[in-house]
């Protein structure tokens, strides 16, 4: 903890939280006040871009500013006065972190453990040759009100490198924490997928930090973005992601760029399938491409 107070330049922040919202006046609350629970030795900035919700969320997030006494946490609040879009929105508040490092927080998402941040922190003040830190989190499925812990199909105690997170997409956004060294390219405005590529971006060719502690809760809902968007328009979407990340890692990874393309036609089938029977037996082959391209194709790949 002394290092990181150590290398505060006055009132800059050391982490910098990203938060964008829209119309989630049922959950932006808590998901303000689970990061101003965080217990942290040093500066953080909250930002927050409110694509003009149309309820109550603007009075809402005022109320949370003029009463927040976490003297250690600053929240910057962008309010747009017409909706700009998702994309847009993120890459907004994304231009405007002043941190060290990088932290996500979905207005419908929420944190869980109010040490993560500093925990995470300390790790890579002293681990220079890792860029990003990921958690466990939670699924809160609010149809059923119910909770579950993720799982990962393979042992994250090991040590992790990008063509592992190639391979197959693991941890969620509400658990990373990186170093803001890097610029975001123009093509990510047309990424449906932009949490997964700041991973790829993040993590460079450096380690990979997964913590085996519950950091967040990921809401699954009706008004989520993985249950709005339309099965084909989410395929094509992340056909996208994957050639463009294929062209940034001047395609050393091609091998799992083309096993994640092959799962990607799969699960759109999976989407669209009628056939209870059919969707199951889709479902089971899907986990065994996943593992393949997890524990066999990844070992190909430098």
């Amino acid at each position: 903890m002394d290092n990181v107070t150590e290398i505060l330049d006055g009132n800059t922040p050391l982490v910098s939280v990203l938060m964008i919202t829209y119309g989630q006046e049922k959950y932006i609350e808590e998901a303000i006040l689970s990061v101003l629970k965080q217990k942290i030795s040093f500066k953080c900035e909250l930002v927050i871009g409110n694509d003009c919700s149309p309820d109550g969320s603007h009075q809402i997030i005022l109320g949370l500013i003029a009463n927040n006494t976490n003297s250690n946490i600053d929240i910057k609040y962008i309010h747009n006065e017409q909706n700009i879009g998702m994309m847009p929105n993120f890459i907004n508040i994304y231009n405007m972190a002043k941190g060290k490092y990088i932290a996500f927080c979905e207005g419908d998402d929420y944190w869980l453990n109010s040490l993560r941040l500093q925990k995470q922190v300390d790790f890579l003040e002293s681990n220079l040759d890792f860029n990003i830190t990921v958690g466990r989190y939670n699924f809160y499925y609010e149809a059923t009100n119910k909770l579950k812990r993720n799982k990962e199909l393979f042992n994250i105690n090991k040590e992790l490198k990008l063509k592992d997170y190639i391979a197959f997409n693991f941890a969620h956004t509400s658990t990373f924490l990186f170093r803001n060294n890097f610029k975001l390219p123009n093509w990510i405005e047309k990424v449906h997928a932009g949490d997964q590529s700041v991973f790829v971006l993040a993590a460079d060719d450096k380690k990979i930090k997964y913590f085996n502690e519950v950091f967040s809760v990921y809401r699954v809902h009706r008004a989520s973005v993985s249950h709005v968007v339309n099965p084909l328009k989410a395929k094509e979407n992340t056909l996208f992601f994957l050639d463009k990340i294929s062209e940034y890692t001047n395609r050393r990874f091609d091998l799992l760029i083309r096993h994640r393309k092959l799962l990607n036609k799969l699960y759109y089938s999976i989407s669209i399938s009628k056939n209870s029977i059919q969707k199951n037996l889709l479902l089971g082959f899907a986990i065994v491409l996943r593992w393949f391209g997890i524990h066999v194709l990844v070992k190909f790949v430098k």
